[in-house]
């Protein structure tokens, strides 16, 4: 996807209650110009709007509609997201922010209260230990850091999200162990910094795809928003219901072993006792 973004403000007309909401956030001034910072975070909301429209649209209406966004941050994305779906669609959503900081989730709580949502709510939580009895529909994880991308890879295969939308940031955990990686095939690609940093974020993405479609997801890699918007531009994108790839399976095994790397993701799923339905217990 090249470029697709490049005139998108210019584009989109936001509603006199998405103004209100994004000067709430601090994306614009009262005035309703946007700041430098609310230019890009909007153009990557814009950018998601229509996959997630999509998928919400290939729910049945008999179903309810729930969405859990991980490490939710400042909110901007399930606040934005709400609003404008809202107006696009004729569908009620559930919300559901959560993140690790009590900072960050009273002040999502207190715009989505002032904005007078009633279906999006905040709990403070990491990841990995956060529970719901309510059948998630879609799961989105938006510059989660590091390792709590791969925290909401496993959140979304142990809640049976039908659709999971990653994209991650700041891969440090494969990157710094490829400085001890010994295979001769790979020296090239690991002999300075800034190449262990690109091929390490590379890897990262490819074991994470790996591990979605072992438990049963379709799963596609690609650049949803412009480069210019933000650096960590690559989604993947996962849909529940494919057949569980035992060649993944193994691919992931063996490529982490063979290389003697440790990965957050195969612990968690360790600690969890979750394994592919193919494989022996």
């Amino acid at each position: 996807m090249s470029e697709p973004d490049a005139h998108l403000q210019l584009q989109y007309e936001p509603s006199q209650a998405m103004r209100r909401l994004l000067a709430l956030l601090g994306l614009s001034t009262q005035e309703g110009a946007l700041r430098e910072e609310g230019r890009d975070k909007l153009a990557q909301v814009l950018a998601m709007a229509p996959l997630v429209e999509k998928a919400v649209r290939g729910i049945g209406r008999r179903r309810d509609v729930v969405i859990v966004e991980c490490a939710s941050g400042k909110g901007h994305l399930s606040l934005i997201l709400n609003q404008m779906l809202s107006e696009r669609m004729d569908r009620r959503i559930q919300w559901i922010g959560i993140d690790h900081s009590e900072r960050l989730i009273n002040r999502s709580r207190s715009i989505a209260e002032e904005m007078g949502f009633d279906n999006v709510e905040f709990h403070v939580s990491k990841i990995a230990d956060f529970q719901t009895d309510r059948d998630v529909s879609i799961l989105l994880a938006l510059h989660a850091c590091d390792t709590a991308t791969d925290e909401a890879v496993v959140k979304a295969i142990e809640l049976k999200a039908r659709y999971a939308f990653f994209v991650p940031c700041c891969q440090r955990e494969i990157p710094v162990q490829l400085k001890s990686v010994r295979a001769r095939i790979l020296e090239p690609l690991t002999g300075n910094y800034t190449h262990r940093r690109l091929l390490g974020s590379i890897l990262t993405d490819s074991l994470r795809r790996l591990v979605l479609e072992s438990f049963g997801y379709e799963v596609d890699i690609f650049e949803y928003v412009s480069v210019r918007r933000t650096e960590k531009n690559v989604m993947i994108r996962a849909t529940r219901g494919a057949v569980p790839s035992y060649r993944s399976w193994n691919l992931f095994k063996e490529t982490l072993r063979s290389l003697g790397l440790e990965m957050t993701l195969e612990r968690l799923l360790d600690e969890k006792g979750m394994q592919p339905v193919f494989v022996t217990r």
